[in-house]
């Protein structure tokens, strides 16, 4: 509206102003004191406003912040010299200041008045309502409705006619309260929550109200100012809220476009001069970790300069992931869903007001592992259940409330533990706010869903549209750490966040908003894919993916307008809460993609082309099953490495380790996994290979014979036998890849399936290579291929194999078969006579599994068993690894030396912290293999090899230990 010209005038000291007000969860904590609550914490901005003012310039806030929920407030000015000039009097000015001012106050009085009369029976049983549910809580009686038979005073204001001016809404309330005040407390909490001091109005606060509404407040916008379409700044309806404190506290408002700058501000006042020191030396040390830090929060710097290894793995993390302009043109492609946070959390606050956090604690603890829709389902039964329990505390009643409400029909055994503790934690916590969730990925989502700005959230379709294995997300804190505030953050999250972060100030989006886009984006197009059969580039280049089906992918501020959801809350009593929830409206796009930021996206796309692929080869890997007809055979198989990353008894190389306890080994063994893996979680030597198209890396069960063999009471074909038995076990690591199949014919008319001479060559080059890497005393491989007249067998199972069943099992076994577990299933490796039904029948059994399939076994073994022993440096081993390698064509070797870099050496490394640790020796001529294929590739290697370098072989075999393992001795 256009101001009136007033007489100059000093401006007044603000007062706190209490009515609705936009702003988000983040200025909570702004309320009370000597400047409007929109600028608490904030004051020098304040102030800028009323200098501002003064000059005659801009009143109004004309840039994006969280001190205006992220809106720009549209610019009003007045006259330069710091006040209006006046104008000649004229009685005529007397008209509208009545109309619009006095006779609405006089009118909204008397309107309030009477109907707090007419509305007062309605309070009273409003009143009654409440306490006996209250008393519903502490006994087995059901609760009663919220609504109330007769009408109470805002429902008979409602009904009574209005002037339409602004300024009749406070003396309404005013003439309301003059007796409900005085009846029902709930009645004045109801109208305070809706910004009105109903307790004590007083005339100060009419006149800030009148003047915030007309627009005369310098610095706060208007009532129904309307915000730039797609921008909806949270509104904080009730005192409680305001004063609540939000989950990030920072020292200035963010702003969009300043992520590094007020993250590097935060570092410098938080990290103490220790740490800055530390942080000084490994930006020197790594480029990408030093080019990135400044996206990082405080906390995630804290724990990754706690070790160079952290530092280390950071680095090369942000080396490989997405590049920050990509991910900076899929956030302006998916710009249609922007405010998908914002909208979830306004949703959130106008439903469940004060308890809106806990909801959205609980919401986050429910999150692994299920959709949008079914996590909110879940979570609206749960809450509706646990209020009418009572709101119980006790982890066994939550996690029984849990059972009854989400979806399955097992009870608690429908609750997944992985949401278990930090529903409890939510639920049970006397300030939600103040809890911080396990899991790094749900604790982002709860503060994402507080309106916190800087989280990143970083679930499965952000692994799908990143390229990574979702595991790099995974952390599982300790107690201290989550005591402390750390939800188990970890390098491969640190990395994702500072990546997100970059991404999203290139865009001009907070750090939330940049995961919000991506993700609209990712789901849509990669789900597309399956529902039209084209791939991901044809459709973005054919213009199939539009900003209807961004918009389409799935929020809460939508959901809980949809009838399902609004069932159960209505059914919980919030019909009224409902009633008043609005359908977000989202933006129109903006943005229009450069030729290059089009590539970018292009670039992304394919990766989503490739999990589509990857996916059907996991599918296909999981199962085997004949071919239909007697004459045909499959045209792909999967073949496995069986990889052990413990070092041999008699290598001189860490020995102690095989008879270190589990869980020592299994954390080793885990890390030397972890350094073949490329960030998709697939093999990288065996993808570095054409032909070869690798699956995940599963986790298995590797079984070894003890010098004497298995001592069992009869040989299997005559008395089999179930007692405990004698067994040696390691961790395993089964690594596969999807290769083609041949049929060769030499028996006529009869297939044998085979595959190509090149792909074996591969194969067995690969594992020749990791076995010399990490001192195996063999590296075999298998494929199993389904053949109605095979000799070996294939277990299919639904768990993992058992020390237990690997031991029944091998304990019915002769020395001329082996089991290989693939980590989905057994491959039962038979180079001896032909298993009977019976016989497969029973080693199925005691594998855990319920039928199996015959198969014809391709498989290769490379024995290193002689080799190492050789004298020490005598290069065996090396010469029968670069023999195996050799075979490769160039390009092949090429590539698998390039692969085998950066594994030797992280597998260094390993090796030397573990020397530290333990307190024993690694063998230097194993070292020196390591670093010379860490620095100068295979190449390096021969080279050196022919120079006469002390390359490994070893030390001559030690009393004990294992025996040499041959393949007639039945490795897996």
């Amino acid at each position: 509206m256009e101001l009136k010209k007033l007489k100059p005038m000093e401006v007044p000291e603000i007062k706190p102003i209490n009515v609705p007000k936009r702003q988000s969860l983040q200025e909570w904590h702004f309320a009370n004191g000597s400047v409007p609550e929109r600028y608490k914490g904030n004051p020098h901005a304040w102030h800028k406003k009323v200098q501002r003012l003064a000059e005659g310039g801009s009143v109004y806030n004309t840039q994006p912040d969280m001190s205006d929920g992220g809106r720009i407030i549209p610019e009003q000015h007045m006259g330069k010299g710091g006040a209006a000039k006046a104008k000649p009097f004229k009685v005529s000015d007397l008209a509208e200041p009545f109309t619009e001012g006095l006779f609405p106050m006089i009118y909204g009085g008397a309107k309030g008045t009477v109907a707090g009369l007419a509305g007062l029976p309605g309070e009273l049983e409003s009143l009654a309502r409440a306490g006996y549910n209250y008393g519903s809580r502490l006994s087995p009686q059901a609760p009663l409705s919220r609504e109330t038979f007769f009408p109470t005073i805002e429902e008979v204001s409602r009904a009574l006619p209005s002037t339409g001016r602004k300024i009749e809404e406070p003396y309404t309330k005013l003439g309301e309260n003059m007796l409900s005040g005085l009846v029902n407390p709930a009645a004045v909490y109801r109208t305070g929550a809706r910004g009105v001091n109903a307790l004590r109005p007083t005339l100060g606060n009419v006149t800030d109200r009148y003047m915030t509404e007309m627009g005369m407040m310098p610095g706060v916008a208007p009532k129904g100012t309307p915000a730039p379409k797609g921008e909806s700044p949270i509104i904080v309806t009730t005192k409680a809220e305001r004063e609540h404190q939000g989950a990030l506290r920072p020292d200035k408002s963010p702003k969009r476009g300043k992520t590094s700058e007020e993250l590097t501000k935060a570092q410098n006042k938080q990290l103490s001069s220790e740490q800055k020191e530390v942080l000084e030396k490994y930006k020197q040390k790594y480029p990408d970790f030093a080019s990135s830090v400044q996206f990082m929060t405080p906390q995630e710097v804290s724990k990754i300069i706690a070790s160079n290894q952290g530092v280390q793995e950071v680095d090369r993390l942000l080396k490989i992931l997405p590049q920050a302009k990509e991910i900076s043109s899929i956030t302006k492609a998916g710009q249609a869903k922007q405010g998908w946070y914002r909208a979830s959390t306004q949703a959130l606050i106008d439903v469940f007001g004060d308890d809106a956090p806990r909801f959205a604690s609980l919401l986050a603890a429910m999150s692994p592992q299920t959709s949008v829709e079914m996590n909110l389902l879940n979570t609206l039964n749960t809450w509706k259940n646990w209020e009418a329990a009572g709101r119980p505390t006790q982890p066994a009643a939550i996690k029984a409330i849990m059972g009854q409400s989400v979806l399955g029909n097992k009870g608690e055994e429908s609750v997944l533990q992985a949401w278990q503790n930090n529903a409890t934690r939510a639920l049970s916590s006397p300030d939600p706010t103040k809890v911080t969730l396990s899991g790094p990925k749900v604790d982002s989502f709860y503060r994402n869903l507080s309106d916190d700005v800087y989280r990143v959230t970083n679930d499965a379709w952000m692994a799908n549209g990143l390229g990574v294995d979702q595991g790099l997300f995974s952390g599982s804190p300790t107690a201290k750490q989550l005591s402390g505030g750390d939800p188990g953050l970890t390098p491969g999250y640190i990395s994702a966040n500072a990546r997100m972060r970059e991404a999203g100030q290139q865009s001009k989006m907070y750090p939330s908003e940049a995961q919000e886009t991506a993700w609209s984006f990712f789901m849509p197009l990669y789900e597309m894919q399956a529902a039209t059969g084209l791939g991901a580039r044809d459709i973005l280049q054919k213009g199939l993916l539009r900003p209807e089906h961004i918009r389409g992918t799935p929020d809460f501020s939508t959901l809980l307008n949809s009838p399902q959801y609004k069932d159960i809350l209505e059914s919980a009593g919030y019909g009224r809460e409902l009633s008043a929830l609005k359908p977000h409206e989202w933006p129109e796009p903006k943005f229009r993609l450069s030729t290059s930021e089009q590539e970018e996206v292009l670039r992304a796309a394919k990766r989503l082309e490739e999990l589509k692929a990857n996916r059907g080869r996991e599918t296909g890997a999981k199962t085997i099953s004949l071919p239909k007809s007697y004459n045909e055979s499959p045209s792909t198989g999967y073949a496995f490495a069986t990889p052990e990353y413990i070092p041999g008894v008699g290598t001189g190389h860490l020995e102690g380790l095989i008879d270190a306890p589990i869980g020592t080994r299994e954390n080793f063994s885990n890390k030397a996994a972890m350094a073949f893996k490329n960030i998709q979680g697939r093999d990288l030597l065996q993808g570095s290979q054409q032909g070869l198209h690798p699956l995940q890396v599963r986790s298995g069960l590797g079984a070894f014979r003890p010098e004497g063999g298995i001592p069992f009471g009869g040989n299997i074909r005559q008395a089999p036998i179930t007692n405990r038995f004698q067994m040696e076990t390691q961790p395993m690591y089964p690594t596969g890849a999807e290769v083609p199949i041949v049929e060769t014919k030499n028996i006529p008319n009869v297939p044998d399936p085979d595959i190509p001479q090149y792909i074996k060559d591969q194969l067995t080059a690969v594992e020749a290579l990791r076995g010399s890497m990490t001192a195996q005393r063999g590296s075999p491989w298998n494929l199993q291929i389904p053949y109605e007249h095979g000799e070996s067998f294939y277990v299919p199972l639904k768990k993992k194999i058992g020390r237990d069943e690997m031991g029944a099992s091998a304990s019915l076994q002769e020395g001329d078969t082996a089991i290989a577990d693939t980590g989905r299933g057994a491959s039962v490796l038979n180079f001896g006579d032909r298993f009977t039904k019976k016989e497969k029948d029973l080693i199925a059994q005691r594998l855990g599994g319920t039928e199996h399939f015959p198969t014809k076994n391709i498989s290769d073994y490379v024995d290193y068993s002689n080799e190492w022993l050789q004298p020490p440096g005598s290069g065996a081993v090396t010469r029968k690894m670069l023999s195996q390698t050799g075979k490769l064509k160039p390009e092949d070797l090429n590539a698998l030396s390039n692969a085998a870099k950066d594994p030797a050496g992280l597998l260094h490394d390993l090796y030397e912290q573990s020397s530290r640790t333990r307190n024993e020796p690694t063998r230097e001529d194993l070292m020196r293999l390591l670093k010379t294929i860490r620095d100068k590739g295979l190449p390096g290697v021969a080279a050196g090899l022919a120079a006469g370098e002390a390359f490994p072989a070893n030390q001559p075999k030690k009393k004990g230990g294992l025996a040499v393992l041959r393949r007639s001795r039945g490795r897996a």
